[in-house]
């Protein structure tokens, strides 16, 4: 009785761990169709400093401040700090391509290198913690506590993000039987054509919180809000990196978000669409789809939208029953947490609300 027990408790737990559905789609991408994924995850953050006795009064630790550039105050404040978390992460072994300032006060972007899919999650992870520790850590006694965030929305009309670069790579390289890049370009047509058929679905695991939404806007080079893909197009939530590298980035993730929940759920839409030989229902877009008239946007095939708050990202996740079948028990289990969760948020205060977030993200 009691090794049946434990037979059939290992199997649940094991059904619901997102590492397990992550792998299984991984596995299937491979022997099917011989295709293997690398991911660069790129890390936006704010640095907010609190004074001490103050610790729910938050603001940038930096003002004087410009994208991709270093005022005298990022040069004195916050270049020491990258610095010391570059030099950490160095030490662990982790790549980082570069890192830079963001347009907002107190943000900046690091950038991480390619690894495989599930290498480059717990990478991920990893960074974030020795991040938020090298600023906890960093400020002296009698200086203002500095806190690194990747909330959402931390300072108001400016977001976070969490973008990943996602490789499609031949598996086969190097054996008798590589694939061609016609072949390569068919499985990444497929690949793309299943994630944006289920991409409203995967919002709700990709940008999980309310707060999440507010970077679902137009003009700001967040993913803009059509359902679409362009070739080095910062408007649309899927981004084609040039021809013939096989690399897109997934804009409509952020910091708030599970990754190995997310990356399930995106490879296997990938995965249904390569069984399934779905090809792009829209055209590659190189204008702003929002910036154009409804006639035009037809001509480009777009006419969806992303969902533009969580609980319509919630509901669209509930009526996918691919995804629900594809993600097994952990569909149910999130949903439930997801409502225990914003019912809990709910009763806060905005103000509330924002430093629990900020705090724990």
């Amino acid at each position: 009785m009691w090794l049946l027990l434990l037979q059939v408790g290992h199997a649940y737990s094991f059904q619901a761990c997102p590492i397990h559905a992550l792998t299984k789609s991984l596995d299937a991408l491979e022997s099917e169709f011989g295709v293997s994924l690398k991911i660069g995850f790129e890390l936006e953050l704010v640095f907010l400093k609190r004074q001490p006795g103050e610790p729910s009064t938050y603001e940038p630790l930096t003002k004087m401040h410009a994208w991709s550039t270093l005022s005298s105050e990022d040069y004195s404040i916050a270049l020491p700090l990258l610095t010391a978390i570059e030099e950490r992460l160095h030490n662990c072994g982790i790549e980082v391509i570069q890192f830079h300032s963001e347009s907002a006060p107190g943000q900046y972007e690091i950038v991480l290198g390619p690894l495989p899919i599930l290498q480059s999650i717990h990478s991920l992870y990893q960074t974030r913690q020795i991040i938020q520790q090298v600023a906890e850590l960093y400020a002296s006694n009698d200086a203002p506590k500095i806190l690194a965030t990747f909330h959402a929305s931390p300072i108001e009309d400016k977001g976070n993000a969490s973008h990943a670069h996602i490789s499609l790579n031949d598996a086969k390289a190097g054996s008798n039987e590589p694939q061609t890049d016609k072949e390569m370009a068919l499985v990444e047509n497929h690949f793309w054509a299943g994630v944006l058929s289920h991409i409203s679905a995967i919002c709700a695991l990709s940008m999980p919180q309310a707060e999440s939404y507010k970077r679902v806007v137009e003009n700001h080079w967040s993913g803009g809000i059509w359902i679409a893909w362009g070739t080095q197009n910062r408007e649309v939530p899927l981004r084609r990196i040039g021809n013939g590298t096989f690399r897109w980035e997934i804009r409509c993730l952020d910091g708030f978000a599970n990754m190995y929940i997310a990356m399930a759920a995106l490879t296997a839409a990938g995965l249904d669409g390569l069984r399934n030989h779905k090809k792009m229902e829209s055209q590659d877009c190189d204008v702003n789809p929002s910036k154009v008239n409804e006639e035009k946007r037809k001509t480009y095939g777009i006419s969806k939208q992303l969902p533009r708050t969580l609980n319509e990202a919630i509901e669209a996740l509930k009526k996918d029953e691919d995804m629900k079948m594809w993600l097994g028990s952990i569909h149910h289990d999130y949903l439930v947490m997801k409502k225990v969760e914003q019912e809990m948020l709910d009763k806060m205060s905005e103000q509330e609300r924002r430093v629990f977030l900020i705090e724990r993200y």
